[in-house]
């Protein structure tokens, strides 16, 4: 579930020892030969990096990379349960002589993956707003759209994988990545207590973070979305109808704050129980990965409590 982003290693100043054995790279100006003094290392998606001026001790350094990728050889199309965060943490701090209590996080990204039973395209394209901030095109290192990315309290990433990873990786069938991407740590930390990548194996930590990736789809807006079926009544069909026109639903948002949260209220109970729309089907597939995700296994929770206890001594 866990993606990962950025880290301070808190305590890399009085162990940088450890990195001694580490082959960094210093990065070169062409036209001029001038070093540039950021030293940088990676291996097995994991990148460390540190910057030094005038060969006086570095200040910072930081680790940075994806948790996901980490286990997997360098993808995050497979599923990554909690057994995996752990298994990926262990491995880390185990290959760089590092004390995850000391890895502070500076940003975090979490998602799921799911495989929907439709083409995934349409969805995409209608996804409209988180909340009151818009979706904008995400595109992929070949500036080729993807999916849909909104930037509000998290960073909403809703993208096709199949089409993200061609052609480095082919697959054989649709895939769909919800995810959460915290620029700042200010959520994790308010709602699950999440401050160093130790915390990151905690159960509780873990649930309320995928607790609150569950409840995070209630705010995404969806266009095109038919009610269920049912009579209702001139006024509903008439909202239904504006509400498949982005310039209707931008312009209440804009005029008439208060007027938008009523109606967004409304059309969600219009359409949110219609199995027909791709939105239900999309979002009841999120849960249920998650849901998954979110098992924990005995013997895990034994190895993080034993491996935990090695920092307490």
């Amino acid at each position: 579930m866990y993606d990962w982003g950025k880290t301070n290693i808190v305590n890399a100043i009085m162990d940088e020892q450890h990195f001694n054995n580490l082959d960094f790279a210093c990065p070169m100006v062409l036209n001029t030969g001038e070093l540039i003094q950021k030293f940088e290392y990676t291996e097995n998606s994991i990148t460390i990096k540190f910057r030094q001026k005038d060969n006086k001790p570095a200040k910072r350094f930081e680790l940075s990379g994806s948790l996901h990728q980490h286990l997997h050889g360098g993808f995050n199309n497979l599923d990554f349960n909690h057994t995996g965060v752990f298994e990926s943490v262990l491995s880390i701090c185990e290959r760089f002589h590092l004390n995850p209590f000391f890895i502070a996080l500076e940003n975090l990204e979490m998602g799921v993956n799911v495989k929907p039973p439709f083409n995934p395209t349409a969805l995409i394209e209608n996804a409209y707003c988180v909340g009151t901030s818009l979706f904008t095109d995400m595109k992929n290192k070949n500036h080729k759209k993807v999916g849909a990315e909104c930037n509000g309290s998290a960073l909403t990433k809703l993208y096709n994988k199949k089409l993200q990873l061609c052609p480095v990786l082919q697959l054989d069938h649709e895939l769909m990545r919800y995810e959460l991407k915290f620029k700042r740590m200010r959520t994790p930390q308010q709602i699950a207590g999440i401050y160093t990548m130790a915390d990151l194996l905690n159960p509780l930590s873990y649930q309320y973070m995928a607790n609150y990736l569950s409840l995070s789809l209630d705010k995404i807006l969806f266009l095109n979305q038919e009610p269920t079926r049912k009579p209702f009544s001139i006024a509903d069909q008439r909202l239904i109808e504006n509400w498949k026109n982005p310039f209707y639903i931008t312009n209440r948002m804009r005029d008439n704050p208060q007027m938008f949260r009523r109606e967004r209220y409304r059309y969600f109970e219009l359409i949110q129980n219609n199995e027909e729309n791709e939105s239900y089907q999309f979002k009841k597939l999120v849960r249920s990965k998650i849901i998954e995700m979110s098992q924990f296994d005995r013997m895990t929770i034994k190895k993080i409590n034993a491996y935990s206890n090695l920092f307490d001594s």
